[in-house]
């Protein structure tokens, strides 16, 4: 996110993070001054896919994977400047994450071996990394499970909590929910106390 302020009050995801970590910092960056503040993750059931593509983008693909240690082999790429490396790889349509993992992996070339020598131990670096990041993607979906709630007990959930000055986490199911709750609010408001 890259924001380094005391004062953020509201933090809102549109859709599942890409992993726990990630959604972890992104709260945490909420009311570092120690008041109020609140983190909203907007969820409806077509979002569990949305992650699946983030680790996907993690890592190159196996043709890409076998093309650029060709092509170091070959002397037709180079890693001689890190930036050009990448930003040639992105221009081919690879994610900032994957090309990075491309430079460090066929950075750590011993000298005596090929750039292609190097396939099998990423292609197994890659698999370890996929089952690493799927293992916490489950763990996020039986976490974040939303309860078949309606907007009533939302709405008084986090009033009750946003009074006694408690961090407020609420994952709204479905987007329908977010403007019955608008309404909810103007037609009870005498009732927050």
């Amino acid at each position: 996110m890259g924001i380094n302020k005391q004062d953020i009050r509201l933090i809102v995801h549109f859709h599942f993070p890409s992993s726990m970590n990630a959604y972890l910092q992104e709260i945490g960056r909420a009311s570092r001054d120690g008041k109020q503040g609140l983190a909203v993750l907007f969820y409806t059931k077509s979002d569990e896919q949305l992650p699946e593509g983030f680790i996907d983008g993690n890592f190159p693909s196996d043709e890409m994977l076998h093309r650029v240690l060709l092509q170091l082999d070959q002397g037709t790429r180079s890693l001689a400047d890190k930036n050009e490396f990448m930003s040639v790889l992105m221009e081919e349509g690879v994610s900032e994450t994957a090309a990075r993992f491309l430079f460090e992996h066929a950075s750590e070339k011993p000298i005596q071996q090929t750039y292609s020598s190097l396939l099998d131990p990423c292609r197994m670096r890659i698999k370890e990394r996929v089952a690493v990041q799927v293992n916490d993607l489950s763990i996020m979906k039986t976490i974040w499970r939303p309860l078949p709630v309606g907007e009533n007990f939302i709405y008084r959930y986090t009033m009750k909590n946003y009074k006694k000055n408690r961090p407020i986490v609420v994952i709204v199911a479905g987007s329908p929910l977010v403007s019955s709750c608008k309404g909810y609010r103007r037609r009870n408001a005498q009732n927050c106390g």
